[in-house]
């Protein structure tokens, strides 16, 4: 069992190498974006060698221009129910 200790240290031995060691940033803002983009790519598309080089959760969200269903312009006649 690894415990909460190691599993900080691995992540933010990954965050340092992966992220932060090729970063300048200029602004809180621009930190804040970068960080959320590498998250979002670290938790859904990044393989980890404990799932079998896998990604831990595959991205779900499928953008809305490739949905099924109502157009933007055909929204304006659906109902309420």
């Amino acid at each position: 069992m690894v415990s909460t200790g190691n599993y900080c240290e691995s992540f933010n031995a990954r965050f340092r190498d992966e992220l932060l060691n090729g970063e300048i940033f200029y602004s809180l803002k621009e930190a804040q974006i970068i960080i959320e983009e590498w998250r979002k790519h670290y938790n859904t598309k990044r393989p980890h060698s404990a799932l079998g080089y896998c990604p831990p959760a595959p991205e779900t969200i499928v953008p809305m221009a490739t949905r099924p269903g109502p157009t933007p312009k055909s929204w304006s006649r659906v109902t309420n129910i």
